[in-house]
């Protein structure tokens, strides 16, 4: 009789510590995310000199920069940003309710560890488009 209440005691035990340190580890992974606005510039400046994941890899990027060159497939489009460096940067926009022109400048937000390095490019596969803010 006792056996039984000693095993549904563990298993509760079991489910509260599975549970708790799901939580704690949730809270732990973003206790040190971070907001960065950053240019494609640096971000492609960084992939190119090795430090892009040491610099943005644990951060939420809000890139912007001017659109270089967009290409649609299915239901995806891919935005290429202007770079003055020899890496390319990119991003796939899920769904989007329109396709930027050539030479507009927008910014995209991305999970920085997300980031594919190419040969001489850094990618993003999901990105979204960020209204554009007022200057003045």
């Amino acid at each position: 009789m006792l056996w039984p209440a000693v095993g549904v005691l563990a298993v509760a035990a079991g489910v509260v510590a599975v549970v708790g340190s799901f939580w704690l580890g949730g809270r732990h992974a973003l206790g040190n995310a971070v907001i960065v606005d950053v240019s494609a510039d640096q971000v492609a400046q960084a992939m190119q000199d090795d430090h892009y994941y040491s610099d943005y890899g644990s951060d939420v990027l809000i890139i912007h920069g001017s659109v270089a060159a967009t290409n649609r497939s299915g239901g995806q489009v891919t935005i290429e940003f202007h770079t003055n460096s020899a890496t390319s940067m990119s991003c796939t926009l899920d769904a989007p309710s329109g396709v930027p022109t050539i030479a507009a400048h927008i910014s995209v937000l991305v999970v920085g560890a997300s980031a594919q390095r190419e040969p001489s490019a850094v990618t993003y596969s999901t990105c979204r488009t960020l209204p554009p803010t007022a200057t003045g």
